[in-house]
């Protein structure tokens, strides 16, 4: 995710813009990304 915002807030004209359909294809795998992180947390040594 980090590179591909980083190419949207820094454009290369020779990459094509984001697009409606890859913002709805991605907002679903961003939403979960809170709930995987609350289930794995407690086998994180370093977070508990």
């Amino acid at each position: 995710m980090r590179s591909r915002r980083n190419r949207i807030e820094y454009p290369d004209v020779n990459i094509p813009p984001v697009t409606q359909q890859e913002v709805a294809e991605t907002l679903p795998k961003v939403d979960a990304i809170p709930d995987t992180a609350a289930k794995v947390i407690d086998a994180m040594p370093v977070w508990n």
